[in-house]
């Protein structure tokens, strides 16, 4: 093979090579920013979530709502923040039937009480 097809293919592979790595980089600071985000998302909810519990006043239902999981109070948050069920999907990844069962079982605990 002649020294000119082996320098074109060296060139070639060195633009390959940092294409790649421009992309990797690229991806991982994307990666970086999401996970910043969904951080000062989950902050944020936590502060809410914890600003609905401090303005309960009825003892039995404030009770209902502390034996309640994280994920629960979310999805309680978001629908009363106005989001439909599909976009409260969206926005935390549960399937729409995990989202109507979380909210049924919570109305069954505050109807028995």
């Amino acid at each position: 093979m002649e020294e000119s097809s082996i320098e074109i293919l060296r060139q070639m592979d060195w633009e390959d090579f940092n294409a790649e790595r421009r992309y990797r980089e690229h991806i991982a600071l994307n990666q970086e920013i999401v996970a910043t985000r969904i951080q000062n998302e989950q902050e944020e909810v936590a502060k809410n979530i914890q600003d609905i519990i401090d303005c309960v006043e009825d003892e039995m239902l404030l009770h209902i709502l502390l034996q309640s999981d994280k994920t629960t109070l979310q999805i309680i948050l978001l629908k009363m923040c106005g989001f439909t069920v599909r976009e409260i999907v969206i926005k935390m990844g549960l399937p729409e039937k995990t989202i109507y069962t979380r909210m049924n079982r919570l109305k069954k605990k505050i109807k028995k009480f």
